[in-house]
């Protein structure tokens, strides 16, 4: 009895603790493979899509056609004042 050796693969054969570990462990990879995908489509449609040109350099407002829309009505401008008159002391 003493020179028996015991294989641990055969003593719980597909046991639930066995199934529940490799089912959490699926769960848990494709939570991580989610969130990475997730956090890379922000990051593509954050940064891929924003561009700001300047319309006073060189002719850039003639190559944008802003003119033309703005005389056609289609273009709502909004002017934002950069500094607060409450919290400034320079004149408003």
């Amino acid at each position: 009895m003493a020179d028996t050796l015991i294989d641990n693969k055969n003593v719980l054969p597909d046991s639930g603790i066995r199934q529940r570990y490799k089912l959490q462990r699926h769960i848990v990879s494709i939570s991580v493979t989610v969130v990475l995908m997730a956090i890379c489509a922000w990051f593509y449609m954050a940064f891929s899509s924003v561009h700001v040109m300047d319309l006073g350099m060189g002719s850039n407002l003639k190559v944008s056609g802003l003119r033309e829309q703005w005389l056609r009505g289609d273009v709502v401008v909004m002017i934002r004042h950069a500094e607060r008159c409450d919290r400034s002391t320079n004149p408003c």
